[in-house]
């Protein structure tokens, strides 16, 4: 309440949605507000399209680029209502809110402003303008209103001159999650909608309801569009699907040969993704800007290459045990969309460590090599399974098919190391009368004696060994996987979703900061490191040595 009663002194509340009684002045000229000179913002003002999207590092002016193409749209029409969609009523106020009403319109109604900086023709550096500031040339003159608070849905709305001498709407609304879309924009019919910050949405739905309701407005002569600007984020964010897969064609669309992500990507002729640059607006930010943020982003790197080079890139949870150590352009090789992931290395053994369960059962396929700089570990295939029953004939199966699969997919008969925690080898089942192990030991010789000519290059038996749970070990197990996410000694293929998963979102206990947090995450933590555990505290030998950490081949493929 207190943050209402601060905004009323600013934003007077009115129940009317009316629009100023006087018709305001028209003017037609030939005017444009300033673009970034040679950038992407001045094609961003004339696309046509009807889903735009703004992509780019701090500060590269999107913001700007899409604010100028919602008042482009409600001067050019009659009755326009354009929508400003914000993620909090904060963000949507104090960013795109307050740089409406703060810099854009005031730039249209006065004039372009000569900018901070100026580039030498001769060198191409940016020095001080001697006019900063100052006025270029006139604008429209165009009116407009201050922000009016509506007392009963909170949203803020005001009135921007057009071209026809009447008036036309911009509305702000805040909508903190998706499921609320629907029933926030619910009866609103925008010529145009821009969502700020959209990679802080939750869902689609930021997207489709929206859109849906495009197009119905009367009066609008030029294209209705839905618009957002955004930063980068994780590659398993609902935004890339949306921009990299929701919109692709296969033929008759427009290429984008220029994209950072995919470049030369086909997308629907209805799409437009325009990444933004710094350096397009660098004339316009205070001197020093990018220096600043390399240095509040020098401890994250993840963060800074999300804020700084417009990586799509994914970034650990708050809580993730392994934030510190982690991070997918270090440790991830290959490319899921291409299907291309890690192979492993001839010449190793393939270790395949198991986390036993009813409903969630996950099994590791690895290398794990000694070397003379330390322990280097291949995580390149999985078998994981969340809250499904799968019983151990048929998971012994498809263990047994990836065995196969990786012999032939690398042409070379590996020998397998099996191991799983002790509980696996040694606790007795009375409904089954034998152990975990010694289930899936059994499964795996029916399997092999019931069609040996396929399965002839896979052991005749197998044995698992059991990785001993004494207290500590779980976290003695993370800090060895920490020590060598830290040394980059660990390589995680691509084509490895539930692995990726773990080490992204795998949290710390709140009791025990050491330990990691009981959650679906655990089960492929655990199959993955028995194996290492095990490697160091019970073998105490290598699997197989090699003389340095580069003989471990990193092969894609």
């Amino acid at each position: 309440m207190a943050d209402e009663a601060a905004l009323a002194d600013v934003v007077p509340a009115r129940d009317d949605h009316e629009p100023p009684s006087h018709a305001p002045a028209v003017r037609r000229d030939n005017w444009l507000p300033r673009m970034n000179d040679g950038g992407q913002e001045a094609i961003f003002f004339e696309a046509e399209a009807d889903a735009i999207t703004a992509v780019g590092p701090k500060g590269s002016g999107k913001t700007d680029g899409c604010l100028n193409r919602l008042v482009r749209h409600c001067y050019e029409n009659h009755n326009a209502l354009a929508l400003i969609i914000g993620i909090t009523q904060r963000v949507a106020t104090e960013g795109a809110g307050f740089d409406l009403v703060d810099r854009i319109l005031p730039m249209w109604r006065d004039g372009n402003r000569y900018p901070l900086f100026a580039k030498d023709p001769k060198t191409g550096l940016l020095t001080p303008h001697p006019k900063a500031g100052e006025l270029m040339d006139e604008g429209i003159g165009l009116e407009f209103t201050k922000w009016t608070l509506d007392p009963v849905t909170k949203d803020r709305h005001l009135w921007i001159a057009n071209r026809f001498g009447g008036w036309s709407k911009v509305l702000l609304v805040s909508i903190q999650h998706a499921s609320e879309v629907q029933k926030k924009l619910f009866g609103i019919q925008p010529s145009l909608v821009y969502i700020e910050e959209l990679m802080n949405a939750d869902g689609p739905e930021y997207y489709s309801v929206p859109y849906a309701q495009l197009g119905r407005r009367r009066g609008i002569t030029g294209p209705q569009i839905w618009m957002a600007s955004l930063n980068t984020e994780s590659p398993e964010h609902w935004t890339h699907a949306l921009l990299y897969k929701d919109c692709v064609v296969a033929s008759g669309g427009r290429r984008w040969p220029d994209d950072p992500e995919k470049p030369g990507i086909m997308r629907d002729r209805k799409w437009a993704v325009f990444y933004i640059w710094f350096e397009e607006n660098a004339h316009n930010l205070p001197a020093g800007y990018r220096e600043r943020l390399a240095l509040a982003y020098r401890a994250d790197p993840t963060l800074a290459k999300r804020m700084l080079d417009a990586k799509w890139i994914a970034y650990p949870s708050g809580e993730a045990i392994f934030k510190e150590s982690y991070a997918e352009d270090r440790h991830v090789y290959g490319d899921k969309e291409k299907s291309k992931g890690l192979l492993p290395s001839k010449g190793h053994p393939i270790v395949i460590g198991y986390d036993p369960g009813s409903a969630n059962p996950a099994m590791s396929f690895e290398q794990i090599v000694d070397t003379t700089d330390g322990t280097a570990t291949k995580i390149f295939d999985e078998l994981a399974f969340y809250q499904t029953h799968v019983n151990y004939y048929r998971f012994t199966k498809m263990m047994m098919e990836k065995m196969l699969y990786w012999q032939r997919r690398v042409d070379y008969l590996f020998e397998f190391r099996f191991i799983a925690d002790d509980q696996a080898t040694t606790a007795f089942n009375p409904s089954k009368g034998s152990t975990t192990a010694r289930d899936i030991e059994d499964n795996y010789r029916q399997i092999r004696e019931a069609d040996p000519q396929r399965y002839a290059t896979l052991p005749t038996t197998i044995r698992w060994a059991g990785c001993p749970k004494p207290p500590g070990s779980r976290a003695a197990r993370v800090n060895i996987v920490a020590d060598a996410q830290f040394e980059n000694r660990l390589m995680v293929s691509a084509a490895c979703p539930v692995h990726r998963a773990m080490f992204l979102n795998l949290e710390r206990d709140p009791q025990d900061h050491s330990e990691p947090k009981r959650s679906k995450h655990l089960h492929p933590f655990d199959s993955f490191s028995y194996p290492l555990f095990y490697r160091k505290f019970v073998l105490k030998a290598p699997f197989r040595e090699l003389g340095s950490r580069n003989a471990v081949e990193i092969v894609i493929g």
